[in-house]
């Protein structure tokens, strides 16, 4: 429900945007010249950062699955070596239990 609300003031707030910025500017492009809205320009360009935006904040998220994927594989790698260990330290008690019997 919230976010309907918010979608709704942001609409009125876009709707009075484009009212009180209606007038027709020039854009020139390189080959030709239009007679566009100052909304329409303002609106194209907002868009269009907001769509780079996204595509750099796509790359950072792919490096840090990458980053995390790395992470999960050397922590595996390195719960089998605690493993290794402990079974080798077991192994080693238990041959010093042994030893200790026999000298005894």
């Amino acid at each position: 429900m919230n976010k309907v609300i918010i979608l709704l003031v942001l609409l009125v707030f876009v709707s009075l945007f484009a009212v009180i910025n209606a007038e027709s500017v020039n854009v020139n492009f390189f080959f030709t010249n239009l007679d566009v809205s100052l909304a329409l320009v303002i609106f194209i360009s907002v868009l269009f950062g907001a769509m780079m935006a996204f595509l750099v904040s796509l790359l950072d998220r792919f490096k840090k699955y990458k980053q995390t994927d790395s992470l999960k594989k050397s922590l595996k790698e390195c719960e089998k070596k605690v493993v290794e260990l402990e079974n080798t330290l077991r192994l080693k008690e238990e041959n010093h239990e042994i030893i200790q019997e026999q000298v005894e």
